[in-house]
């Protein structure tokens, strides 16, 4: 009996193997060379239509012909769902291939559990995450990300969102530092009260103090005739969030600082003092100590808001989130618009590769432009923006449009570029595994991997 006879039969006449492989939640399929089923088993499979077996059988073909294991994505046009396949060849010696195994797995259930890890992963390191039996998983679940730098400022958002100081975010535009100031309100002692919003540079001076700290009747020309709250009585024992805090006149950061001194204010046009208990979390993109330097901000201001510090980093430091939250605002803007759009591998690899200056709302931005603009159903290189494809090529980055590329080579691309950037930003590899969060051997083997030096 040759190898191949012996393995078919194991393959093929084993009730107990039949078992097993029905058993399994992911798909398993075993097909011969020429890309016949010769046996196949799990749960996923009943998922699967016509059009994902044909291109199964395809990848098949190309793992007889190149001999190497291929991880693809199977999408298909007809429907908004996207599988994961890993074909391995198997040898009856080192040469000659027999069978090639398939492992299918759901790629918005590993998206999904792949969050979910993260959390628990948060809770696991914290206790401070789970308090008298209040749970915060709700409240995360909005957080698509996998990145350890942004766990960490998870983390330390809902580590003082335990007490009342006073809170600095600080981050490029668009990198969610809005998401991260309701978030510390959402888990805190405060999450019943009012939670009030303003843009320090979105209104004009004249009126950003009356909006603050309101007025009295008469106060100025076109004053109500009763009056008005401002944004400190309005919010109560809640939260008052000033956003784009660097852009605060310099004469309104004197009544800004004595609220946070002495938890008063008093109305434009009147003399009598206010009380307030409300917490205040302020936000920058900009850098507030130059801003101090240059005379632009209050030192003494600056010190009341720096007394907790939240830094979110830009996306292109934390690439690992960059595809689950393209998938994300896929699957959103899809429900949204009634579409079944999928995107290309190629797509997914120009956007590990892409620097994302806007941060995640540019990404958010851009997967609703092509979902609204493609014609068809799958999302191509050709369907990007030029300003992107631009900004690529001045990279020295050349996007595929053969449609070759894989899932797993923009996962490799993007894991490449986060230890190069982790390995210049320590001096340490240790330093360096602990902040990537692995070990130190984990980290040797993928320096190795992708032949990269120290630095």
């Amino acid at each position: 009996m040759t190898f191949g006879e012996r393995k078919h039969r194991e393959c093929v006449g084993t009730s107990a193997l039949d078992s097993l492989f029905d058993a399994s939640y992911d798909g398993i399929v075993i097909f011969d060379i020429a890309g016949k089923v010769l046996q196949r088993g799990g749960v996923l499979l009943n998922k699967l239509g016509e059009a994902y077996w044909q291109e199964m059988q395809r990848v098949c073909q190309d793992v007889v012909q190149s001999g190497k294991r291929i991880t693809h994505l199977l999408q298909n046009p007809d429907v908004m769902q996207s599988f994961l396949v890993t074909a391995s060849p198997v040898f009856a010696d080192k040469k000659q291939i027999t069978y090639v195994v398939c492992n299918i797995r759901d790629l918005e259930e590993l998206n999904e559990l792949g969050r979910e890890a993260a959390i628990a992963g948060l809770q696991k390191r914290n206790d401070f995450l789970v308090t008298e039996g209040l749970e915060y998983k709700e409240e995360l679940k909005q957080f698509i990300t996998r990145s350890v730098a942004m766990q960490s400022v998870l983390t330390t958002a809902i580590r003082v969102a335990q007490v009342d100081s006073t809170i600095l975010i600080m981050g490029e535009s668009g990198v969610g530092k809005g998401m991260i100031a309701r978030l510390i309100q959402g888990v805190s002692k405060r999450k019943k009260q009012p939670f009030v919003k303003i843009s320090c540079g979105a209104i004009p001076e004249q009126l950003l103090e009356s909006e603050l700290f309101g007025y009295e009747a008469g106060a100025f020309t076109g004053a109500h005739k009763n009056g008005k709250p401002g944004l400190f009585e309005i919010a109560g024992n809640g939260t008052v969030f000033l956003d784009e805090i660097a852009e605060l006149p310099l004469s309104l950061q004197v009544k800004l600082l004595n609220v946070l001194q002495d938890k008063t204010f008093m109305r434009v046009g009147c003399v009598k003092e206010l009380k307030t208990n409300a917490r205040i979390i302020a936000a920058t993109n900009k850098n507030l100590e130059l801003q101090v330097k240059n005379g632009a901000f209050r030192a003494d201001l600056f010190y009341r808001l720096h007394v907790i510090p939240i830094v979110i980093p830009p996306l292109r430091e934390r690439k690992g989130d960059i595809l689950p939250l393209g998938l994300y605002f896929l699957q959103v803007f899809n429900e949204r618009y009634d579409f079944k759009h999928t995107i290309s591998p190629a797509v997914l690899d120009c956007f590990v590769r892409y620097d994302w200056p806007g941060n995640v709302r540019e990404l958010q931005n851009l997967i609703e432009y092509l979902v609204v603009m493609t014609p068809d159903h799958v999302i191509e290189v050709h369907n990007l923006p030029v300003n992107l494809l631009e900004a690529l090529q001045r990279k020295g980055v050349v996007p595929n449009t053969t449609g070759k590329a894989t899932l797993k080579g923009a996962l490799e691309e993007y894991e490449r570029d986060l230890i190069v950037n982790v390995l210049t930003q320590h001096e340490t590899l240790k330093d360096a595994a602990d902040s990537l969060g692995i070990d130190i051997s984990t980290l040797t083997r993928k320096k190795q991997k992708y032949c990269l030096s120290r630095g």
